[in-house]
């Protein structure tokens, strides 16, 4: 799969604009998409996969991160485009 790292701003909604996969809001982590998303995965700074979810091609997406510590994550959504990861 195709990969990307992006680096973003945080709006001060507490949105990310992705290019291909669109806004994603970091208050409560929802996960919007044009296309159906078929996973959406968090890693810790050090790589280690933290969530991993099976979307089953739904276009909204929430991800539960009340239980993640704080720090640096990396957000990792595929959608049939190429697959983007998000520094978080």
């Amino acid at each position: 799969a195709n990969e990307a790292t992006i680096r973003a701003t945080i709006s001060p909604d507490g949105t990310i604009n992705i290019p291909n996969i669109g806004l994603v809001s970091l208050n409560g982590m929802t996960v919007k998409s044009a296309d159906a998303i078929n996973t959406v995965a968090i890693y810790t700074a050090a790589g280690v996969k933290v969530v991993d979810m099976d979307c089953d091609g739904e276009n909204v997406v929430v991800v539960a991160i009340d239980n993640l510590a704080a720090g640096n994550y990396f957000l990792k959504v595929n959608n049939l485009k190429p697959v983007r990861i998000v520094k978080l």
